[in-house]
């Protein structure tokens, strides 16, 4: 500053309009030398500057963000921004590239060789020229291509390895010790199915699961083998002659159950001659 000569300041002016996009708060000079408040422009919103808001929308094709209505800041995918600015599209089956010949991510499925995206063997979801490293559900990679899990590891539906199956087809589980997928009976006698060595979900006929991993013979006492031989029966004094029916039923002169309906389709309770409670 010059002595004797008044101080020359910048005159900061910061009333603004309030802006509803995000705001820096860094400040710009304009050419009347006043500070004003420098916005940014949220870029999911494709909005930019203008008038000191945010209410001009980018209207030009396939761009995510712009900072004009003539200038692109982020293309979608797909697409690169050209010399103009503007977006151009990427070489076929190519997510993101900064140029027209040349690409950084292929889509799915595919690989960046020879200014191309090329398509991986069959089932390969990521890949490179020389190798598979993921595959479809159901099978692993294997070189450069994909084997279905049941190659190394029969009635095998969903494999992380040639040698660890996530999940068998009904009736196996997998057995590490083998390692695949054995028949839930070679594990656990009269098991029907299972989804693991030590747990049975279901036995086979004319069983009933004592535990997680036991299937016993069925007789009258087990109110489970009562309803195989005996449908709808609670419980019964012998596999063949019935007690007890279950609910909605009752019992009939040859120790079987007959439905409650028989008395008007909205019986619940009954006994062999009348309805007891109606719905």
């Amino acid at each position: 500053m010059i002595e004797g000569s008044s101080p020359s300041w910048l005159n900061f002016d910061t009333s603004q309009p309030t802006i509803t996009s995000t705001a820096s708060s860094t400040y710009l000079i304009d050419l009347n030398s006043v500070c004003l408040a420098a916005i940014t422009c949220n870029s999911s919103s494709q909005y930019y500057p203008l008038l000191q808001d945010c209410d001009a929308a980018c209207t030009i094709a396939n761009c995510q963000s712009c900072s004009s209505s003539t200038s692109c800041q982020t293309c979608s995918p797909y697409y690169h921004l050209d010399g103009l600015l503007r977006c151009a599209p990427c070489i076929p089956n190519c997510l993101a590239c900064t140029d027209a010949t040349s690409c950084s991510n292929c889509t799915q499925g595919y690989y960046y060789a020879s200014n191309i995206c090329q398509l991986c063997s069959v089932y390969c979801l990521t890949c490179t020229l020389y190798t598979c490293f993921s595959c479809a559900p159901g099978f692993i990679p294997n070189g450069t291509r994909c084997l279905s899990c049941q190659v190394p590891m029969p009635h095998c539906l969903l494999c992380s390895a040639p040698t660890i199956c996530s999940l068998c087809t009904d009736g196996y589980a997998y057995n590490a010790r083998l390692p695949g997928c054995a028949t839930c009976d070679s594990m656990m006698a009269n098991c029907q199915f299972c989804n693991l060595p030590n747990n049975c979900l279901i036995c086979a006929p004319n069983y009933y699961l004592y535990s997680f991993y036991q299937c016993l013979p069925c007789n009258y006492t087990i109110p489970f083998c009562c309803n195989l031989s005996l449908p709808n029966c609670a419980t019964c004094s012998s596999n063949t002659i019935c007690s007890l029916c279950a609910q909605g039923y009752y019992r009939l002169p040859n120790a079987t159950c007959a439905p409650c309906t028989a008395f008007g389709p909205a019986c619940l309770l009954c006994n062999s001659s009348l309805c007891l409670a109606c719905a």
